[in-house]
């Protein structure tokens, strides 16, 4: 069927089966003894989806662990994009209790107002386990995604399945331990990449640690049309070019004309190029309102101009624009949070560059145009002592 995702007919065993652990296992207050997951990209109505299917089984030894896991939380609320949604509590003795979709409950977070489904878990008690799976349709994403594997809880067994059509190759790399991911080719008309990992340890929280970075994960994007011969897709140089095309392009004549007009009103003065970047990024931090929004419009350098207001990304091609009117040189910089990541030079995914600065190589500073909280030549910690892409005016990528 058109839109119907590979395991649409995905099931847990029947009847369950108690797994055999260890006695260091047995005393654990929690355990995840089993957490599979599969991401498959398929071509459907509007275009390539992808469906998530997360299927796990936990074990809960202490009151603690049964008030943790008292709700099971689901991770979409529109039953459109929902294909399963299951859950049973198996006790010592056996029996079990089966939740259906009727027993979904909804709760509201009254800040935000959003509204969530989950399951109420009844009958929880010391040694029990859990076991849960759902399958949902979510948002593609193709340039760079992430997968940790740790947390506090310790894992027996963990397995990753990414699937896409055989056309579509998806390139992987595995961190800090975790198995790298190898192709099985038992399957028909698609690209499978897998890997199984056991005995994965919980990790804590530590003042000052780096938790992000260390833990067990995998990054991966699409590298490969073998359909259309592409290859090497979502490269930095990519994202150079990207940049540059979008940025470097003839200007309106409002853009053109209110460029003039901001660099009257900025009063930039004479003397250091350090001097003259404090002045325009003081008036703009000043003037002008950053959004955290994903909205075109405030990408756009004639919306921001007239309404003073715009996006990370067009607060970016602002202060280009209006150093470029300047004549000083420049490179854009892309870069991640290092307490998120470390920038990896050599697996070149988009979620190692989603952080925008600017750095200025004669006054050897850098800007960040999207933070109102800094001023050039401070740069946040989260920035220090990590990697980036800078790129030139002429497209020209580096890293370092």
């Amino acid at each position: 069927k058109a839109d119907e995702p590979y395991y649409a007919d995905y099931d847990w065993e029947y009847p369950f089966v108690v797994p055999d652990l260890s006695e260091d296992y047995l005393a654990e207050p929690e355990l995840i003894v089993k957490d599979h997951l599969s991401y498959e990209y398929a071509y459907g109505f509007g275009g390539l989806n992808r469906y998530l299917l997360r299927h796990q089984i936990t074990r809960v030894n202490s009151d603690e662990a049964i008030a943790r896991n008292n709700r099971l939380y689901l991770p979409v609320n529109s039953a459109e994009d929902l294909f399963i949604q299951k859950a049973r509590v198996i006790k010592p003795d056996g029996s079990e209790i089966v939740l259906k979709e009727e027993d979904i409950l909804q709760a509201e977070d009254e800040e935000s107002g959003r509204v969530f489904n989950y399951f109420a878990l009844e009958g929880l008690v010391k040694d029990c386990y859990i076991e849960y799976i759902y399958l949902i349709k979510t948002n593609p994403v193709l340039a760079g995604s992430r997968i940790t594997f740790q947390g506090e809880t310790p894992k027996v067994e963990v397995s990753i399945e990414l699937m896409s059509p055989e056309n579509l190759i998806i390139a992987a790399k595995s961190y800090n331990g975790f198995p790298d991911l190898m192709v099985d080719d038992s399957y028909e008309e698609r690209f499978v990449l897998e890997a199984t990992a056991k005995d994965i340890p919980a990790v804590y929280e530590e003042p000052y640690a780096l938790m992000g970075p260390n833990l067990q994960q995998i990054v991966f994007k699409f590298s490969q049309n073998t359909e259309l011969g592409i290859s090497n897709m979502f490269s930095y140089r990519d994202a150079a070019d990207h940049w540059v095309e979008n940025t470097f392009v003839e200007k309106s004549k409002y853009a053109k004309k209110e460029l003039k007009n901001l660099m009257k009103a900025i009063k930039v003065p004479g003397g250091s190029d350090y001097e003259k970047i404090r002045a325009v990024e003081d008036y703009i931090k000043m003037e002008y309102q950053v959004l955290d929004m994903n909205v075109a419009e405030l990408g756009e350098l004639d919306y921001i101009l007239e309404n003073k207001m715009g996006n990370e990304g067009g607060m970016l091609e602002l202060y280009a624009s209006l150093f470029d009117e300047m004549g000083l040189d420049y490179e854009v910089v892309f870069t991640c949070n290092r307490y998120d990541y470390s920038f990896d030079k050599e697996f070149e995914g988009y979620n190692y560059i989603d952080e925008d600065l600017l750095y200025f190589p004669k006054a050897d500073v850098f800007l960040i145009p999207a933070d109102v909280t800094h001023r050039v030549g401070l740069v946040p910690a989260y920035y220090s002592n990590n990697g980036a892409l800078f790129i030139r005016k002429d497209g020209s990528p580096e890293k370092g």
